[in-house]
């Protein structure tokens, strides 16, 4: 008996909290112009990257690091009216985030997405 750190210690040697990565952030920007019509457009971008990481306190899961990208473009033809295509995981990356190994229970990323919304 005894804890899954010092279990895991104990197999490999040290024990590493689990959901943590060592690097984890984000970045991203929006842009936005005036155009000769009156009409504004932005586009913006951002990236998540988070480097690997165990998903159990035993540390017998490790997740591999990721990165995903969105992004956006949307035109405002007047003050009244917005319309915006949006991109989710446009890389398609198909990671597993979270789960429990022991029960074949797992969380995946959720695959490309677009969506366009007007407002």
């Amino acid at each position: 008996p005894g804890s899954a750190p010092v279990i895991a210690r104990a197999t490999f040697g040290r024990a590493e909290l689990p959901q943590l990565p060592d690097l984890a952030g984000s970045a991203g920007f929006t842009y936005s112009t005036l155009a000769g019509n009156g009409w504004r457009w932005t586009i913006g971008a951002d990236v998540y990257h988070t480097d690997d990481y165990f998903i159990a306190v035993g540390n017998d899961l490790l997740i591999d690091a990721y990165d995903i990208f969105n992004a956006f473009l949307s035109v405002e033809p007047s003050s009244h009216l917005e319309i915006r295509l949006s991109g989710a995981n446009l890389g398609d990356r198909n990671e597993i985030i979270s789960g429990i190994r022991d029960f074949g229970g797992y969380l995946q990323q959720a695959p490309r997405s677009f969506m366009l919304t007007a407002r």
